[in-house]
């Protein structure tokens, strides 16, 4: 006999309208240790941005990525700027678009002044204005305070 707990695996809301795996998992869990099921807070997102459209650098992970998907969420449209990784920058559009904003992904290195040029030219060809910017990108170089250069 097989003494290990066999689990499906849930398929994720955006495969079938079902719940996502961590919520379903969750209700298992509280209903195997016989536990009342927690409610969450209902939160609404509010489209208070409706019609901004933003750019963000950098946004195709970390504190960019999250900026990006929450202008999406409150409305915006928005272009995911990266310098690579071109794959997660489809990534957050696609989320971004299951908001119904209109997202593109554009690469610039904002280090060179010609491709953020051609940037800001496109997204005025794709929007018509810029109302929000979010100068996200940049390197970090870690090292003790005093051994960084101003």
């Amino acid at each position: 006999m097989n003494d290990t707990l066999e689990m499906e695996r849930p398929r994720s809301l955006a495969m079938n309208g079902s719940l996502p795996a961590h919520e379903t998992l969750m209700r298992q869990h509280l209903r195997e240790a016989n536990l009342p099921e927690a409610v969450m807070p209902a939160c609404p997102i509010k489209q208070v941005l409706k019609g901004q459209k933003a750019l963000v650098t950098g946004a195709n992970s970390g504190i960019g990525q999250a900026v990006a998907l929450a202008l999406a969420h409150a409305g915006a449209d928005v272009v995911v700027n990266y310098v690579s990784r071109p794959d997660a920058a489809e990534a957050v559009v696609k989320e971004a678009m299951r908001c119904g904003a209109n997202v593109y992904a554009h690469r610039a290195n904002v280090a060179n002044e010609s491709e953020v040029k051609a940037m800001f030219r496109k997204m005025m060809q794709e929007f018509g204005t810029i109302d929000i910017l979010v100068n996200n990108a940049g390197l970090q170089k870690d090292a003790p305070i005093d051994q960084m250069t101003p």
